[in-house]
């Protein structure tokens, strides 16, 4: 009975490491221009213009757009609507459901301030490298702050809710991958069954809400107003194809349309 027991433990243990070697989280490169847009929340927003927020900026594949309303009072423009947008690198899944393990971004975003004012004495906050984390849920970044924050890479900024979307691939898709084909996307996105995954709600970590307040040197008036805010906005991944993408695929269509025309006259 001992000797069953234990050819058993060990078909157990072999079977568990046939498993784990079947299935791998499998990294891919994405070619096909893809981003995550960041829709700052209403509340974010009015953050940033209480505590003079000055310029938002995006660099290396990054880019942010505003729209501005003029407060009455004081005649100066202020943020009404802000996004940063930056290009989708990698995409890791398992190789064997198909799920969306990570996702790797680019580029960086920058949230500077004019000055001191009631809320902050000035700084800087630089949001580059961010990796989704399907799995946790959870967005890190690598952090440059002001004030004696300096360079943290890695950091969990954000959580958010559960993802909609379609947060995996087909099969078919997983074996079209492994032959080299540009990943995830287009097959994820824009090609596939999906157009877009959505990362709602964004709360802050306490280790993020640190380094926020203090690389942006907000005194007690601005920290008691980034408490104020439970909810970042929205990250949003989807394909945005270039101009010469749609060029070639007009290029396409016109040829198929001359083809059928002569196959028509003959």
């Amino acid at each position: 009975m001992q000797i069953t027991s234990r050819k058993w433990l060990a078909a157990c243990a072999m079977s568990a490491l046939s498993c784990a070697a079947q299935a791998a989280p499998v990294t891919h490169q994405v070619f096909t221009p893809t981003y995550g847009d960041w829709s700052f929340s209403n509340n974010l927003v009015g953050l940033l213009n209480a505590t003079n927020v000055a310029l938002i900026t995006g660099t290396e594949g990054a880019f942010t757009s505003a729209t501005y309303k003029t407060n009455p009072t004081t005649q100066k423009q202020r943020y009404f609507t802000l996004d940063a947008s930056t290009p989708l690198r990698e995409i890791t899944i398992d190789d064997t459901t198909g799920d969306f393990l990570s996702a790797q971004f680019g580029g960086s975003v920058t949230i500077s301030n004019s000055g001191a004012n009631i809320a902050t004495t000035g700084g800087s906050l630089t949001l580059s490298n961010w990796r989704v984390d399907f799995i946790e849920r959870k967005i890190y970044s690598t952090i440059t702050g002001g004030n004696d924050v300096g360079l943290l890479p890695d950091v969990a900024l954000w959580t958010f809710d559960a993802p909609t979307g379609n947060t995996a691939v087909s099969p078919g898709d997983i074996t079209a991958m492994s032959l080299g084909a540009s990943v995830g996307i287009p097959y994820a996105f824009g090609f596939g069954n999906q157009t877009s995954i959505a990362l709602p709600n964004l709360k802050i970590t306490t280790l993020g809400f640190d380094l926020w307040q203090r690389s942006q040197g907000y005194n007690n008036l601005g920290v008691n107003a980034l408490n104020v805010v439970q909810n970042f906005g929205t990250v949003t991944i989807s394909n945005v194809p270039e101009s010469s993408t749609y060029a070639m695929l007009l290029t396409g269509l016109m040829v198929v349309g001359a083809a059928r025309r002569r196959a028509t006259k003959r």
